[in-house]
């Protein structure tokens, strides 16, 4: 859009060799390449060694126009109103499409108006600057060559001011009678074809030749000045984000920037400024300065102007708020949490509570206001608790009541109470405008410790014996004071527990006593029918689990065999009375603490 990369070769023939080549009618150059060219249209002309030039006296000048591409801004043509003697005109740019309108327009690409036309247009080539509305510059160059009949030729060479003063213009005058006279203000004449020490600005140069003929000249003294320029970005939301973006032109590169104009950076970006007015400062390579002041304005953010907070449903999270912006830059955001932005300005399924809402723009203003959701006062509410455990015999009274409700029960009552007498699940239905509320409770009950140390028994001298009631969830307390949940009897007496938990206490006791654990075999008997040891017979501890004894003649033959503990030997072997002599016995037994089979043996007499 704005490159000077396009470039026009002329061909010339005839007339006297060499040739110079002009895109202006006033800069002659010896080559015939011009290249660094905008786009625009171009008028050309071509002057041999004797001077005579391709163009001719009337309109018609040959021309030539470079196209510009892939920019967004075109424009087709443009229109001039000519005056003469001296030539200048009026330039107006044609019509200009493609861009975002409204466009402006500039002939130094720093001052832009909303006017096409240029009033006051030196003969030259003319750069011409065109913005549209979204910032899309074309930089465009037309030739505007002077047609107008003089008496005789004038040209100029300008030097122009340097920063506002010093401008210089030498005019050559020819094919008019000498000597000349030349004037800036046409009434005082000097012989000297030069003026010096002028400031920038438009000048009318008067020569007047010796036969009193006339030729005016129009010419633009340009300043050559370094010249700063700056773009802005407003700053936002009232904070210090604006920028300025500087340039520098009309010097010498490199450049350097500054907004204080002492404190100078080749970085032309100058980044989180606050809204205000701001000077910018450009120097090139000679130090030479140019000032530009620019505005950066703040975008202020939006403003919540209301918030309104409501909670009308049945849900626990059924609150409402609505909020309403103004300002700022749309469009907006909405947020009850400062996390999770939505573009609706309504907020919903919320619980009761205290919310701060943020209200965010397009250029990320916020604006916060804090409100409370409201709990709806007609919302059925019911809430047993956790669940509980009671002792036998006590109840436990759930009470769902609220103003103007129907309840249901989980046995179909509809009282707004329920007594719990026993263990189970318990729930209800609390109903009230259209709106329901629902809890559940499990209620356990638990027992006072119920157990037995067992029936009064008798053990084995030595052998410990273990007191095991097996109660989960309760303190114990034996007789002696101990608090273990297993007692270890080693002595016989009366031994007692008292169990206690969160219900209350029982208490149990038991007997022991002392018994016979191991054998005990006696070593005669006399089966004579008088009831006194007439059978033999081994006496088993209690500590005995598994017996069998044989009894053997003296001639190995099995007499008496019996597993059976009560069972003895009368002295007979298939009814028939055995002699009185010695008998061998053979025991083999377990004992509650011996698993292993023990054998024993011994003898036994028979007597008469």
């Amino acid at each position: 859009c704005t490159s000077r990369d396009g470039g026009i070769l002329l061909v010339a023939s005839g007339g006297l060799p060499p040739y110079e080549y002009t895109l202006d009618n006033v800069t002659y150059q010896p080559s015939n390449m011009f290249n660094t060219l905008t786009s625009g249209a171009y008028q050309y002309a071509v002057r041999d060694a004797n001077g005579c030039t391709s163009i001719p006296p009337v309109l018609g000048i040959p021309s030539v126009g470079i196209d510009n591409y892939n920019c967004g801004i075109n424009v087709n043509g443009a229109y001039a109103y000519i005056q003469c003697n001296p030539f200048k005109l009026t330039l107006g740019i044609g019509y200009v499409y493609n861009g975002v309108p409204p466009y402006t327009y500039s002939k130094d690409g720093i001052n832009y108006q909303t006017s096409k036309e240029f009033p006051n247009m030196p003969a030259g080539l003319a750069n011409f600057w065109i913005k549209d509305a979204a910032g899309t510059v074309l930089l465009t160059s037309i030739s505007l060559i002077d047609i107008c009949v003089t008496p005789f030729n004038v040209n100029t060479i300008v030097q122009p001011a340097q920063c506002g003063q010093g401008g210089t213009i030498t005019v050559n005058a020819s094919i008019g009678t000498a000597p000349y006279l030349y004037s800036l203000d046409d009434i005082n004449f000097q012989t000297s074809n030069q003026f010096t020490g002028l400031a920038p600005g438009n000048y009318t140069i008067t020569v007047k030749d010796f036969e009193n003929l006339i030729t005016r000249k129009f010419i633009v003294l340009p300043n050559s000045c370094t010249v700063a320029m700056a773009n802005t970005t407003s700053s936002t939301c009232g904070i210090s984000n604006g920028k300025i973006e500087a340039q520098g032109s009309n010097g010498i590169a490199p450049y350097q920037f500054s907004l204080d104009g002492a404190n100078y950076t080749t970085n032309n970006i100058f980044l989180n400024l606050a809204a205000g007015n701001y000077s910018v400062y450009a120097k090139d390579a000679t130090n030479r300065v140019g000032t530009a002041n620019v505005i950066i304005s703040n975008i202020a953010g939006a403003q919540i102007a209301t918030v309104i907070a409501a909670n009308n449903g049945c849900s626990y999270y059924s609150g409402q708020i609505t909020v309403t912006g103004q300002g700022g830059t749309a469009p907006f955001k909405y947020s009850a949490d400062g996390l999770n932005f939505q573009s609706s300005p309504v907020l919903n399924n919320l619980a009761p509570g205290l919310y701060t809402i943020i209200l965010k723009d397009a250029n990320n203003c916020i604006d916060t206001r804090q409100v409370t959701v409201p709990i709806n006062a007609d919302l059925p509410s019911v809430n047993f608790g956790n669940d509980i455990t009671l002792c036998e015999d006590q109840t436990h009274l759930l009470d769902a009541t609220n103003t103007n409700a129907t309840y249901l029960w989980q046995d179909n009552s509809t009282n707004s109470t329920y007594l719990v007498t026993k263990a189970g699940q318990y729930f209800v239905a609390v109903s009230k405008q259209g709106c329901t509320a629902k809890d559940t409770i499990n209620i356990k009950y638990n027992l006072k410790p119920q157990f037995s140390l067992g029936p009064d028994k008798s053990v084995c001298l030595g052998v410990p014996f273990i007191l095991d009631p097996k109660l989960n969830g309760v303190s114990y307390l034996w007789q002696d004071g101990t608090i273990l949940p297993t007692y270890k009897v080693t002595q016989p007496g009366r031994y007692s527990l008292t169990a206690t938990n969160i219900c209350g206490s029982n208490t149990d006791n038991i007997l022991i006593s002392a018994s016979v654990c191991e054998l005990y075999i006696p070593n005669s008997f006399s089966p004579n029918g008088d009831g006194k040891n007439d059978i033999f017979k081994v006496g088993y501890g209690d500590n005995v689990t598994e017996f069998h004894i044989q009894v053997f003649n003296r001639y190995g033959q099995i007499v008496f065999e019996t597993i059976d503990k009560n069972r003895g030997w009368d002295g007979t072997y298939k009814g028939v009375k055995q002699p009185f002599e010695s008998y061998i016995w053979v025991i083999q037994y377990r004992t509650i603490t011996i698993k292993t089979l023990q054998l024993m043996q011994g003898s036994v007499l028979l007597l008469q």
